[in-house]
């Protein structure tokens, strides 16, 4: 599929599931399995909080650009152009880049659904989330990944990675609670 026709379909998904899928992490688990983990063996900043994780991100792509390692960083919303989204070495992935991994994402969507193996097709965001994955795995060393959901909805927002020197870091974002009254 070109770009255009790529971008139209995601589109057409909607940031919603259709009704009867259920929210959850069994249709992405599924997913990434199916695309063989692009996930597993790299390295990862991942950036969760309330607001400015985006913010956040882009300052830490930025810092790493002037090292020689290659970068990603996976960002949303997008301004102008999906493409924005997935960005590496702080350019967004080129058309050609975006389509041929939506292709790969897309077909491995097509077999997962003919086999009874997810409910529905993945929404827009854990699509173009599946294509950063195939995408950074392929070209990148080290990639910064904002949490697809703001602190209120995520319990638990630290996380380790295994950085540029091999040492353990954990970053922690100050999030503020909502509370529900009665």
């Amino acid at each position: 599929m070109n770009y255009p026709d790529s971008v139209r379909f995601l589109y057409s998904l909607g940031n919603e599931l259709k009704v009867g899928a259920k929210w959850g992490l069994e249709r992405m688990q599924a997913l990434l399995m199916a695309l063989g983990h692009p996930e597993r063996g790299q390295r990862f900043i991942h950036v969760a909080g309330t607001n400015g994780k985006g913010s956040t991100c882009a300052m830490i792509a930025s810092v790493l650009a002037e090292t020689p390692y290659r970068t990603g960083l996976y960002t949303s919303p997008h301004l102008i152009e999906p493409t924005e989204r997935i960005q590496m070495n702080g350019q967004p992935v080129s058309d050609r880049e975006f389509a041929a991994a939506f292709d790969i994402v897309h077909q491995a969507v097509e077999d997962l659904l003919l086999e009874n193996r997810i409910d529905a097709h993945p929404s827009y965001f854990e699509t173009v989330t599946a294509m950063a994955f195939l995408l950074f795995q392929k070209y990148c060393e080290i990639s910064v990944i904002e949490v697809g959901l703001g602190g209120g909805s995520t319990p638990r927002t630290s996380f380790t990675l295994n950085c540029v020197s091999s040492r353990r870091f954990l970053l922690i974002m100050n999030l503020s609670w909502a509370t529900a009254s009665n």
